[in-house]
């Protein structure tokens, strides 16, 4: 009767936590539809003049991306990472992770990284001219 008990309040707890869980989510659209959405929001032709914007107007600001690491940021040494965490001079574009939902949410991820990659690398040329 103990072991009855003890498994209907351990189940009791854990169907607790796994609603909270989902009720903490408040995206609803897949990482894809996510990505699609930031991709067409920027200039992938040309992320350099996306940079030159963003700087004219915002100062530093990285373009970051989710992988098995957390939040990093692609065309930029992994020693400068947590700085720019710390100060929060970053956005994200949302939808890129480290599980890929379908090989077209991989082909995105791809996209996403380049566009990142080489944003940040004109980003870095104009916040640190030498």
């Amino acid at each position: 009767m103990k072991l009855a008990n003890y498994l209907i309040a351990l189940t009791a707890v854990l169907a607790t936590a796994l609603l909270a869980s989902i009720g903490c989510n408040t995206n609803t659209e897949p990482p894809s539809v996510e990505l699609e959405t930031i991709l067409a929001s920027v200039n992938e032709d040309n992320p350099g003049a996306d940079a030159v914007t963003a700087f004219d107007t915002e100062g530093e600001r990285f373009a970051g991306c989710y992988n098995q690491a957390g939040l990093v940021f692609p065309g930029i040494p992994p020693s400068d990472w947590p700085s720019i965490r710390e100060t929060k001079a970053y956005w994200v574009l949302t939808g890129t992770t480290d599980a890929f939902e379908s090989s077209h949410h991989l082909r995105l991820q791809e996209r996403a990284w380049k566009y990142a990659e080489q944003y940040n690398t004109e980003m870095l040329n104009l916040s640190h001219p030498d």
